[in-house]
């Protein structure tokens, strides 16, 4: 998958991320959190060491076509009972 930054529309852009951190915009954020282009849901009562299906519920409720989901300093999988409310509404998953 090939991500384009659109300047035009985009109003939120994760600037940088270290060990503790994601910075939105410049601001480090330290908690779970939905980032959308005209909103940020923080913070998002989400960890992945315990994510369950209802989790990504608000997700589902705003429509994204995809959801890049930070998993920390190294790449893990959600359960696939965990994505299926996701797949299921027609949302990618990266």
């Amino acid at each position: 998958m090939k991500l384009i930054q659109d300047a035009a529309r985009a109003q939120h852009t994760i600037t940088g991320y270290g060990a503790d951190h994601v910075a939105i915009d410049k601001l480090p954020h330290r908690n779970s959190l939905i980032v959308l282009p005209t909103q940020l849901v923080s913070p998002w009562d989400a960890r992945f060491e315990h994510l369950e299906p209802g989790d990504f519920a608000p997700l589902i409720a705003l429509r994204p076509e995809v959801v890049l989901l930070g998993t920390g300093a190294r790449q893990r999988f959600p359960r696939p009972d965990v994505l299926r409310a996701l797949i299921e509404a027609g949302i990618g998953v990266e």
